[in-house]
């Protein structure tokens, strides 16, 4: 796996079903006589990885395969052919498809569309249009990034940075891992009040100015 991790694929004969075992998790391990139907079941497997983008199988008990439909668009700009490249280079499954000089569609059918989305998200800025099959997208909402040095270890900053939106609704906050950013996500309609209260309210003391 690209994130380091390692796993261990099973196959559940009780299940008919393959399954995915982290390496560092599993605590004992019992050697036991080869299955005769390695061979098979490893043919199966490598068929399957068309539909895999990380470790995720999902299938019933009799072999009917549960697949997901994951497409967004890309827009780029006439100097941006490295976007293009990095579709085609970095993309594990699925295709890509040009619509006209400066937009392309991806698709793909996969076992579980969640293992796609940071790669996704790594596109946000370009992305159109987007459609899981089995998520509902509102495209009227904006994220707002609140951004300083250690911002999410100072003392009550959580606190003064949503005290001027007790009026708008707050659907998602997420802080990073790097320690220097809280972003939470808005109504579109509500943005430009939203960044202007906030740049009132946090920016009212001349002592907090070098956190930002």
């Amino acid at each position: 796996m690209q994130s380091g991790r390692q796993h261990l694929i099973a196959y559940l004969p009780e299940y008919n079903h393959f399954q995915s075992y982290r390496v560092d998790y599993l605590s004992n391990v019992k050697l036991e006589e080869p299955t005769p139907r390695f061979d098979e079941l490893r043919e199966e497997l490598d068929n399957m990885k068309s539909k895999m983008w990380g470790v995720s199988t999902r299938r019933k008990r009799y072999g009917q395969e549960i697949l997901e439909h994951v497409e967004f668009v890309v827009k780029v700009a006439d100097n941006e052919e490295h976007i293009v490249r990095r579709l085609e280079r970095e993309k594990r499954i699925g295709q890509v498809e040009k619509i006209d000089n400066n937009t392309y569609r991806f698709t793909a059918d996969v076992y579980d569309t969640s293992e796609m989305v940071p790669w996704i998200r790594t596109f946000i800025c370009r992305i159109t249009d987007v459609h899981f099959s089995d998520v509902i997208v509102d495209d009227d909402k904006s994220q707002v990034s609140v951004i300083g040095k250690n911002i999410v270890r100072l003392n009550g900053m959580l606190k003064k940075t949503f005290a001027p939106l007790k009026k708008c609704n707050v659907y998602m906050i997420s802080q990073g891992a790097s320690f220097v950013n809280i972003s939470f996500v808005v109504d579109r309609e509500e943005l430009a009040e939203v960044v202007q209260d906030l740049h009132d309210h946090l920016f009212d003391q001349a002592e907090e100015l070098e956190t930002f």
